[in-house]
């Protein structure tokens, strides 16, 4: 499991490193311009607590991919591959769970800890090695 994220780490510095961005700059980028976003809509909407955990749901949504979840549990036991869900959906919840306590917005981040939760769940035992044949 380990080699899995240190892959998908060493992955991700490729891409940014192909796009012509340093990977510690693109990580800073990143969390400086989700802050921006999060603290700009909390001047303008009194929506913004469900708009910023509906981004985090967005972005954790594709790892949910049964097709994914069928590779990975080609590879890995299942409790592994119900591990390896928990710690991606989390590095991706946290910073905006962070972000909606600091600004007191507790029922947004209370509910995108739930949605994270039942997210992961979701299809890891349903998926099947032969789900994605289609049957006549």
């Amino acid at each position: 499991m380990k080699e899995y994220f240190i892959l998908q780490f060493r992955m991700l510095n490729r891409n940014l490193r192909a796009f012509g961005i340093n990977p510690l700059a693109g990580c800073v980028l990143t969390i400086a311009i989700l802050a921006g976003i999060s603290f700009y809509l909390y001047t303008k909407t009194e929506f913004a607590p469900y708009i910023v955990a509906l981004g985090a749901i967005a972005i954790m949504y594709p790892l949910n991919e049964e097709r994914r979840l069928e590779f990975l549990k080609m590879i890995f036991k299942v409790r592994d591959v119900y591990m390896i869900r928990i710690l991606e959906n989390l590095v991706i919840a946290i910073p905006f769970m962070i972000f909606l306590v600091f600004k007191r917005s507790f029922p947004a981040g209370l509910g995108l800890f739930i949605v994270q939760q039942v997210l992961i769940g979701t299809n890891l035992y349903h998926a099947t090695s032969h789900s994605y044949i289609r049957s006549s």
